[in-house]
């Protein structure tokens, strides 16, 4: 894992992080698991269901237990990864060490279709904060 600089020419802090993982080969796995698991796709959905005009998406829900299968390892391989540029991003910003402990909870797999897009203004996993 590379840590990617992002230049700031303010003196206001630029609280974005960027990395480059070693493993670019991971991205190919996650998109061809996608594909090859039409049977677990569905709409995208937001907290008050489908509503294409803020949400259009096809999209695979993973439950953290499925995590144990086999079928679903590229996901921890994925995981493992964004818990060390986590790791890196509170060396950058100690302040994070306050957190609680984070868990992985029900997360999708987005693909994003020609005219496909999330529009309204959200957060992911707010209640960590």
């Amino acid at each position: 894992m590379q840590r990617i600089e992002i230049s700031n020419n303010s003196k206001i802090p630029n609280f974005i992080g960027s990395w480059m993982l070693e493993d670019k080969s991971m991205c190919d796995e996650i998109v061809n698991f996608f594909e090859k698991n039409p049977a677990d796709q569905g709409v995208g959905a937001i907290g008050g269901g489908v509503d294409e005009s803020r949400k259009k998406t096809t999209d695979i829900s993973i439950k953290p237990k499925q995590l144990e299968q086999e079928k679903y390892k590229v996901f921890n391989t994925y995981i493992k990864n964004v818990v060390n540029c986590f790791n890196d991003y509170k060396e950058q910003w100690p302040f994070l060490n306050k957190l609680k402990d984070m868990e992985i909870g029900i997360f999708n797999l987005q693909k994003y279709a020609p005219g496909g897009h999330f529009n309204a203004v959200h957060t992911e996993r707010s209640s960590q904060a």
